[in-house]
């Protein structure tokens, strides 16, 4: 019942939830494409005239998970916020508060899995053509 109300939600609050989505797979496959950059040695020896591009690719890498971080807390409870009503009419009815908190962590998973699967695919892509772009550059 608890999946049902979960995917109910999301059904329900598709398009709110497509921004959450949409945010979080461009969030991990900017991420992956950035640290394919980073760990490729032969990229870096090749264009890199100063040794300090890894410490550089670091540094960007934990400013960036640091700023998706940000964004999924805030989106989260952005979303948190607009469902209270619905919550709430939930609690009335006579759900318990540990059921709600596991139908929040049920619809934020799934969100999340689903951009991060998604976000691995568009880096696949993305990555086979800025490489080839940065190769023919």
């Amino acid at each position: 019942m608890l999946t049902k109300l979960a995917l109910g939600g999301l059904k329900n609050r598709f398009r709110d939830y497509a921004v959450l989505f949409s945010g979080l797979v461009i969030a991990s496959a900017v991420f992956y494409m950035f640290m394919s950059l980073a760990t490729n040695t032969s990229f870096l020896k090749k264009n890199s005239p100063i040794g300090f591009t890894p410490f550089i690719f670091g540094f960007g890498a934990v400013l960036l998970a640091i700023i998706t971080l940000v964004y999924i807390v805030y989106a989260n409870s952005f979303l948190l916020s607009m469902r209270q009503r619905d919550y709430a009419m939930f609690m009335m009815l006579g759900a318990k508060g540990r059921k709600i908190a596991q139908l929040i962590f049920l619809e934020t998973v799934a969100i999340g899995l689903l951009a991060t699967v998604a976000g691995i695919l568009v880096w696949m892509v993305g990555t086979t053509f800025v490489g080839q772009w940065l190769i023919n550059t």
